[in-house]
């Protein structure tokens, strides 16, 4: 990937989330010329994408330039232009890491110490602006305060004032939740105690509601069943009308007397009519008990007292509901 899409890319990440990830270069005192002269190109070129105003611009820049070298005047700027851009949580936490790394390297370089010294100034200003809250749950392994996973326990955290959602997690199914409202300037501690995650419950008592107005699948195959036994005689309807349809053509034509020959197809066709009929009423009966006791046997028992009786003529249920 060439390097102007590199920082295309760089920037069209900067531009859409508040906060952007930096992969450190090398510290100053052991950065080779080569990372010198990269990470000057980028910090020059942010400086004046900063006296531009254009602060995502220069947000890049910056950590373009931290990519090389990891230079506490850098850092510096690039708190500037996350204060600036309005991103004033990820610029207190960059002029945090000013002061350390511009203490830090001041033993080399004295000159650094002016940077630690801004830095410090100047996050003091913001301070008033945000809020701070630390976060005490021991055997936490990870902390998220409003949405930021970067937190850690016991750690005081900036945040922007107003309501902020703080999660812990330890080991395993642990975690615990908390919420706490802050003003501007205000510092809380907020005490969490890990739990394990509520298991799914074996049992709702409710179950036996939704199975009774679900069905479940009892009440599936009910329908089911029923629809065959629904079909069923339909076709002993259609069959029988046409049987007997076919059975009166035959007494018009042949009379008291045997039917002649070439009527022996309307003949086989009444008795295939006719046998079919037959099947399709024991089918819809077959069909529709089942049905009925399917769905009988789907509703719950403490409702339900009831019996499926078939005779001939009639088939139904008797009982109460």
């Amino acid at each position: 990937m060439s390097r102007p899409l590199v920082l295309a890319v760089c920037l069209a990440a900067c531009l859409s989330s508040p906060s952007i990830a930096l992969a450190d270069g090398a510290r100053p005192a052991d950065a080779t010329q080569d990372q010198r002269d990269k990470a000057q190109e980028a910090f020059v070129r942010g400086r004046d994408l900063y006296l531009q105003k254009k602060y995502n611009e220069a947000r890049a820049a910056f950590a373009e330039s931290l990519e090389h070298v990891a230079s506490p005047n850098a850092r510096l700027y690039l708190a500037r232009a996350e204060r600036d851009a309005g991103h004033l949580v990820d610029a207190h936490r960059a002029y945090g890491r000013a002061i350390d790394e511009a203490k830090a390297a001041a033993a080399a370089n004295p000159s650094y110490e002016q940077a630690a010294t801004a830095a410090a100034e100047e996050r003091a200003e913001i301070e008033p602006k945000l809020a701070f809250v630390t976060v005490e749950a021991p055997g936490a392994r990870t902390v998220t305060v409003g949405g930021d996973p970067r937190a850690r326990a016991g750690e005081s955290v900036a945040v922007m004032p107003g309501r902020v959602e703080i999660i812990a997690r330890g080991d395993g199914a642990q975690i615990a939740r908390s919420s706490v409202e802050l003003a501007g300037g205000e510092r809380k501690t907020v005490t969490l105690a890990l739990a394990p995650t509520a298991a799914p419950a074996t049992s709702d008592p409710a179950d036996g509601d939704k199975k009774a107005a679900g069905g479940g699948p009892l009440r599936t195959a009910a329908y089911v069943s029923g629809g065959v036994g629904v079909a069923g005689l339909a076709t002993f309807a259609v069959l029988g009308l046409m049987s007997q349809s076919t059975h009166s053509d035959l007494e018009r034509a042949c009379g008291a007397g045997p039917c002649p020959p070439d009527r022996a197809d309307d003949i086989s066709t009444g008795r295939t009519e006719q046998t079919l009929a037959n099947v399709g009423l024991v089918i819809g009966a077959l069909g529709v008990a089942g049905g009925v006791t399917l769905f009988v046997l789907s509703m719950p028992k403490s409702s339900t007292q009831a019996h499926v009786r078939a005779a001939p003529g009639w088939l139904g249920v008797r009982g109460t509901f």
